[in-house]
């Protein structure tokens, strides 16, 4: 099962990356998110990141808070793997590890999305989502993910936590 969080603006790339209904940001807040709605086996996240920033934000001028490190600390992601899309979400990656999950995979620069195709963050989240369905671990999945985009787009993404994790029973989930 893949859990989907996401700017408002990006539920429908975001359902054609992942094949999950996204919750978004807006409605969804930091002050209203119910934290075991991100529990899943993936956790898929494609919300505003900026650099230094302890918190991952929603659409609007006002950039809506949509989750912060400490919030991210106090819940449960054991066993958890979870992927950041959005700009600098390699930022947020420890806060999860701390959490209990075993690998968060991010960028730490920008990335290129798009609201109703998928850009070229999307592709290599969709394409990591596959390869670890069919039972890859993070690190190879996201390897054979970035090798589907260009060289351009391939900067700054790593696996934090274990770089071998598994899925517990690939093809678990949908």
């Amino acid at each position: 099962m893949v859990s989907a969080y996401c700017c408002q603006s990006w539920r429908i790339s975001t359902w054609r990356t992942t094949g999950a209904w996204p919750f978004t940001c807006p409605p969804t807040v930091a002050e209203t998110l119910d934290m075991t709605r991100l529990k899943a086996p993936v956790v898929y996240l494609r919300l505003h990141g900026f650099p230094g920033q302890p918190f991952l934000y929603g659409d609007g001028p006002e950039h809506y808070t949509a989750l912060g490190t400490d919030q991210v600390r106090q819940a449960d992601f054991q066993g958890s793997m979870i992927f950041l899309e959005g700009c600098y979400g390699l930022e947020m990656a420890q806060a999860f590890l701390d959490a209990g999950a075993m690998a968060a995979v991010g960028c730490s620069v920008p990335t290129w999305g798009r609201s109703w195709r998928l850009g070229p963050s999307s592709q290599v989240g969709r394409e990591w989502l596959r390869q670890i369905r069919a039972g890859l671990d993070a690190s190879d999945a996201l390897g054979l993910a970035l090798a589907s985009v260009p060289d351009l787009y391939n900067d700054g993404w790593s696996v934090l936590g274990d770089r071998m994790a598994r899925l517990i029973a690939p093809g678990d989930i949908a």
